[in-house]
């Protein structure tokens, strides 16, 4: 049997005293697209950085193509780096860097200096890059804006620079984090039909995480559902079309999802005892207070006497203003920040 490219073994991550990923047990092998699902904070994006490297975990251990992440010096990890292309949540452009510039910065680190300053070689190489960031560009519907900056580009516009990025050096594993987020139907669509194509089949595996559950079905050939940090299910789609259980069906069964035939809200579970209410905007929400909430079907009480009925939902904590945005230097619950490094200091070395 082959080795598999990425292996996770007995994976745990905290951050403080939370504990993000818990005994993680994870395989992908060569030409499998991997999808990762689950609610808001369980662990996902946290998950992809481990895979990658890109955070130390605090048990267990990740191998990529043979190599514990944790037995590499600074040069060895570089040249492992260099088969991972990684799209990140938070997009992670150079602000001083134009488009044209930040895409084509895996493949000028590639040159490793001999063909850096003069020279017909070095022009040469130099317009091969531009090239294929040219088409690269086309291919996320985003032609001719090599000279504009980061600033000038708006949130999805990012996300497609992110992707050109992440796959313009033709890597042998591909890692997406929410790569869909934030862009219109359409071009989700595409994107998919993007990941798709620049699959490296033969030569490596791709790992999605997303929220866009339609779109990863026809694409992922193996799923992976994550809850609380833990893997609550695996397998194809056939095995979740046969699971009982109702987390998975939520996720996965499309008419479930459109009629509400399971009333209980994604990311929100009958056996959580807490957690925290997110709205729509993404803003946290503010005291007044927090909303107590009694076992299945019980009135609840707020504050002022506004009453609700909930069923199956124990306890809800209100943070924040429900109308207010999270600021910038805010992590998110899928990103917690402590110990982690900056996108910048991984993908300059």
């Amino acid at each position: 049997m082959t080795a598999p490219i990425l292996a996770a073994q007995g994976l745990s991550k905290c951050f403080g005293s939370r504990k993000v990923i818990d005994g993680v047990e994870l395989n992908a092998s060569r030409g499998e697209i991997v999808g990762i699902v689950g609610p808001g904070g369980a662990g996902k994006t946290v998950l992809l950085k481990l895979l990658a490297g890109l955070i130390t975990p605090d048990e267990g251990t990740v191998h990529a193509f043979g190599n514990d992440f944790a037995g590499l010096d600074a040069d060895q990890r570089a040249a492992v780096w260099e088969r991972f292309g990684v799209l990140f949540q938070n997009y992670a452009l150079f602000d001083f860097m134009t488009v044209g510039e930040n895409i084509g910065f895996p493949l000028e680190q590639r040159r490793r200096g001999d063909e850096v300053g003069k020279g017909a070689a070095a022009a040469a190489r130099s317009a091969e890059i531009a090239s294929r960031v040219a088409v690269r560009l086309r291919e996320v519907d985003l032609p001719g804006t090599q000279h504009l900056y980061p600033n000038e580009l708006s949130g999805g516009m990012k996300k497609r620079v992110a992707l050109a990025r992440a796959t313009i050096a033709d890597a042998d594993v591909l890692l997406y984090d929410d790569p869909t987020a934030g862009l219109d139907p359409v071009t989700s669509s595409k994107i998919f039909a993007l990941i798709e194509r620049l699959h490296p089949v033969r030569t490596g595996i791709t790992v999605v995480v997303s929220h866009d559950i339609d779109r990863m079905l026809p694409v992922c050939q193996r799923f992976i559902l994550l809850d609380k940090g833990r893997i609550r299910f695996e397998g194809d789609r056939a095995a979740a079309d046969r699971s009982t259980d109702k987390m998975v069906r939520t996720f996965f069964d499309s008419s479930a999802r459109l009629s509400g035939s399971d009333k209980t809200p994604i990311g929100v579970h009958r056996q959580f005892s807490s957690i925290e209410l997110l709205s729509l905007k993404g803003g946290r929400c503010s005291p007044p207070s927090s909303l107590e909430y009694a076992p299945s079907g019980a009135q609840s009480k707020q504050g002022g006497g506004l009453r609700r009925k909930l069923r199956g939902v124990r306890s809800i904590s209100i943070l924040s203003d429900p109308l207010s945005e999270p600021t910038a230097d805010e992590p998110t619950a899928d990103e917690p920040t402590a110990d982690e490094p900056t996108a910048a200091s991984r993908v300059s070395r």
